[in-house]
């Protein structure tokens, strides 16, 4: 499975997603929404400093590293869990971070609180879901990973430990 695949399919196992990679409530988003701004390389993507980021901060923050291939940084915003899916299906997640000319939101309605998945998630609490639209452009588009609107399912949680939230899960079905 390439990169671009994996990341669709950790996705949907869900970043993958960020209006991108969320849950079963992805929408068909509306061409008026704004961009995604990509920040400097090197500086937060996010926006606040982790301890004091919401989940949606966590979501925009994370497509706007992607977008400023700053592979780095958005891999700060997925959980060890979700980072092993990336890291786990052939080819790395910086492979695909530099696949991706761009990514713009186009969607993203507030997150519903996600019940059942605390047995999944046991180290996280106060887990939501976002149902994500975007448009992604790639370089090398592949049969699983085609340029144009994406809609995708992202779950966050705040780690118990440290109280950061991070993307558990980015998919792309129901």
């Amino acid at each position: 499975m390439d990169t671009a695949m994996r990341a669709r399919a950790g996705a949907a196992a869900v970043l993958a997603g960020a209006g991108l990679l969320l849950t079963a409530a992805c929408g068909s988003g509306s061409a008026a929404a704004p961009a995604v701004v990509a920040s400097p390389a090197g500086t937060p993507a996010g926006g606040p400093p982790a301890a004091t980021r919401s989940a949606e901060d966590t979501v925009t923050g994370y497509l706007r590293a992607v977008d400023a291939h700053d592979a780095a940084t958005a891999r700060s915003y997925l959980a060890p869990e979700c980072r092993r899916d990336f890291d786990g299906e052939g080819g790395s997640f910086e492979d695909w971070v530099a696949d991706v000319v761009s990514v713009r939101l186009r969607s993203m309605p507030p997150a519903v609180t996600q019940t059942g998945l605390e047995g999944q998630f046991p180290a996280y609490r106060d887990l939501v879901e976002f149902g994500v639209t975007y448009d992604a452009v790639f370089r090398t588009p592949t049969a699983s990973e085609t340029s144009g609107p994406q809609s995708r399912f992202v779950v966050v949680g705040r780690d118990r430990a440290r109280g950061v939230p991070l993307i558990l899960e980015i998919g792309s079905g129901p």
